[in-house]
């Protein structure tokens, strides 16, 4: 369990400060079929201090899928909000927020797991040739079997159209999860097409174009591809043509600097004005009388401002006419909630406790979810009958945040970490792989790091978190994909749109090298006028070195050990190393890892490995192509002779040595290979039985290949 509680920085009076209300909040964690789910995370946070403390805890589901947890307020706090936050299958946040008071103290907050996102359907068109018809298929994943209802009434998985217009389609699989998707289909030639401009504010911009497929675009940058990077503030606008010849524009006015990306609300609590705020950690609110912070405590009536400044420069003003003598009020407020459409409203009361609530929709709780645009209002009723109200006005657009915290391979011990994220969109057209965004990673006062790309357009991500040299725990935390993986094409992917609320934290690979006298070193190039693809990687300019490119160091049983990333020379080294075998690994994104297996002991303590860098893969020489092709040892296990068989592209001169799994140098030898088919028998029939290593040498370049003698 982790628990963090920051100290009031108030100063109270000692009989306010030791009078405690207890706030209890308990719940249950079921399956779709209502079974318990056991080890399931629960976080519960508050900041509903005077005075800017916080409360954070996480605790874990028993066996039978229950959980509780408790904190204390002072008691001359009125009321405050808490939120309870759980963690789904699919790593999505699902949040529940609940409003306290005096009268109010315990609450229930459960949750479904895997209700949502463990079955989902996307729906093909393909026209049938020679005609105009269009047969639309329901692909679902999930418990089969599934249930089909498309918009037309049918209940096939298949169906076939010859009208334009949208199909849409909600599954249903075994255990009563529903997910629906839409096509739209134009019929005919000249039919009809369309293209809107999605935009990330500070990002890429994309066309989304509906209409006959395959489409061609053209920018007014002189760009032809369907995502583009503006550079600069200005209009940006697309031409689209599909396959019929129809051809449709739109434009849209890019400004990075843009954006409602922050809020703020000012409430009256009591003898205390709040201030409720919303943007990139880490953010400041200045308040018109020269006080700093989260709230004050007005000693007179009148109208008090205050502006919020949050990391990215954002900022929002909110003034409040505070009246001490007021029997009872109500102030709402909003904040967006990540990754839906919709914002949640809440309440913030003043009167007697317990209050009651009436919503203009009908509903009555402290808080409610709302996703579409309008005026919300509610009417609050203290428990001496004094009714107030209150309304607010949202415009709501479509957010699709991607961020998340990012947890060091020692989650204990949260410290402050110092490094960037990597947003990666993927191409399906191209099939290729790009670095669109760089943020640096943001440490909230209570301890956690992440990140934050703010709004994304739709499409496929990838998401890298690198720490920085100067991070703590930069030497024992490795460079990570999404969820938690070393390498790009084992990461998960991000899709933007998604359902429900999404956190996407990245849990850091920790490595561990237990030390020693050896040393790995070596080199990468370019080998082919490559000049991009690695997210890390300075500008290089497509000439040899390379600098920034990221290099794994494992042991021969996969465990992570070290990561270190090439200088400006080309070059990177591991030293303090235990004799051992070990795999170097060279990591681009979009390309295959480039792999060299070394042996180091005390008769080769040291050893130097060489890679080149291509658009079409990581290569170390002739060794790399004999590892892929041609190079086999047997027997193996082995009893009196060993051979190696390979078949040499060209001709080459190889050290060929027998290392013991300490690393020692039993036996050295020189191979000259020619070109085609070679075959070596040594003699093994004097050495021990055990695990052995047949190491071959071309210069810098070294492989490894293990075997057995019985």
């Amino acid at each position: 369990m982790k628990n963090f509680f920051t100290a009031f920085l108030l100063i109270l009076a000692a009989g306010a400060l030791s009078a405690q209300l207890t706030i209890n909040v308990s719940g249950t964690v079921t399956d779709p079929m209502g079974t318990g789910v056991a080890n399931v995370d629960i976080m519960i946070y508050t900041d509903s201090f005077p005075t800017g403390g916080v409360y954070s805890n996480v605790v874990q589901t028993d066996v039978n899928g229950d959980y509780s947890d408790s904190f204390q307020v002072p008691t001359f706090l009125t009321q405050g909000v808490f939120w309870v936050t759980m963690v789904d299958c699919n790593g999505n946040y699902l949040t529940q927020m609940f409003a306290w008071n005096p009268g109010s103290t315990d609450f229930t907050a459960d949750f479904v797991y895997c209700a949502n996102g463990a079955c989902d359907v996307a729906v093909t068109a393909t026209q049938v040739p020679g005609t105009i018809l269009y047969n639309l298929a329901a692909n679902a994943t999930g418990a089969a079997p599934f249930t089909y209802s498309w918009s037309t009434g049918e209940t096939t998985q298949t169906i076939t159209v010859d009208t334009s217009g949208t199909y849409c389609v909600t599954i249903t699989d075994n255990t009563g999860c529903e997910s629906s998707d839409c096509v739209t289909v134009v019929i005919g030639t000249g039919g009809g097409c369309d293209v809107t401009i999605q935009n990330n504010p500070a990002g890429p911009l994309t066309a989304v174009a509906s209409g006959q497929a395959p489409f061609s675009y053209l920018w007014n940058t002189g760009q032809t591809t369907q995502v583009i990077q503006p550079n600069a503030s200005g209009t940006y606008c697309v031409t689209i043509t599909d396959a019929s010849g129809c051809t449709s524009s739109d434009c849209y006015v890019y400004d990075p600097m843009g954006g409602d990306s922050c809020s703020l609300f000012l409430v009256q609590v009591g003898p205390f004005i709040e201030a409720v705020g919303y943007g990139a950690m880490p953010y400041t609110i200045v308040w018109s009388n020269g006080a700093v912070g989260d709230s004050i405590v007005p000693l007179l009536g009148g109208t008090y401002c205050a502006t919020l400044t949050d990391a990215e420069g954002c900022t929002s003003t909110d003034c409040l006419v505070f009246d001490p003598d007021t029997t009872c009020s109500v102030s709402l407020y909003s904040f967006p909630v990540q990754g839906s459409t919709g914002y949640q409203v809440g309440v913030a009361p003043n009167g007697a406790p317990p209050f009651t609530y009436l919503w203009s929709t009908g509903e009555t709780t402290a808080n409610i979810f709302v996703n579409s645009s309008g005026t919300y209002c509610v009417t609050v009723t203290d428990a001496n009958g004094c009714e107030a109200e209150d309304c607010l006005t949202l415009a709501l657009i479509d957010q699709y945040q991607v961020s998340g915290i990012v947890w060091p391979g020692d989650t204990i011990n949260n410290i402050p970490l110092v490094g960037l994220a990597y947003l990666i969109v993927y191409d399906p057209m191209a099939g290729t792989l790009t670095a669109i965004d760089t943020v640096p990673l943001q440490n909230t006062p209570f301890g956690f790091s992440g990140y934050d790309f703010g709004d994304v357009p739709a499409g496929d991500y990838l998401v890298k978190v690198a720490l920085d040299p100067s991070s703590p725990g930069y030497a024992t935390n490795l460079p990570t994909y999404y969820v938690s993986e070393l390498f790009w094409n084992n990461a998960s992917t991000i899709t933007v749109p998604y359902v429900g609320v999404a956190g996407f934290d990245v849990f850091l690979v920790q490595g561990n090298n237990p030390g020693g006298p050896g040393f790995i070193g070596g080199s990468v190039d370019d080998g082919a006028n490559f000049g991009g693809g690695n997210e890390e990687a300075g500008q290089s300019g497509g000439s040899s070195p390379l600098e920034g490119i990221s290099i794994l160091l494992l042991n021969e049983f996969d465990d992570p050990i070290a990561h270190t990333a090439t200088d400006a020379n080309g070059e990177f080294g591991f030293d303090n190393l235990a004799w051992g075998t070990y795999q170097v690994i060279v990591e681009v994104v979009g390309l295959e890892q480039g792999i060299t297996w070394v042996t180091i002991g005390p008769d080769n303590p040291t050893a130097q490995v060489h890679f080149e860098v291509t658009e079409e893969g990581i290569t170390t020489g002739i060794l790399e192509q004999l590892a892929r092709q041609s190079l086999a040892l047997f027997p193996n296990p082995a009893t009196e002779q060993l051979n190696l068989v390979l078949d040499a592209p060209e001709a080459a001169q190889l050290q060929v040595q027998i290392v013991a799994a300490t690393g020692q140098i039993l036996s050295s030898r020189v191979l000259e290979l020619s070109a085609g088919h070679n075959q070596l028998a040594l003699e093994v029939r004097d050495l021990p039985s055990g695990v052995y290593f047949l190491q071959l040498t071309e210069g810098e370049a070294v492989l490894t290949t293990r075997w057995i003698k019985q």
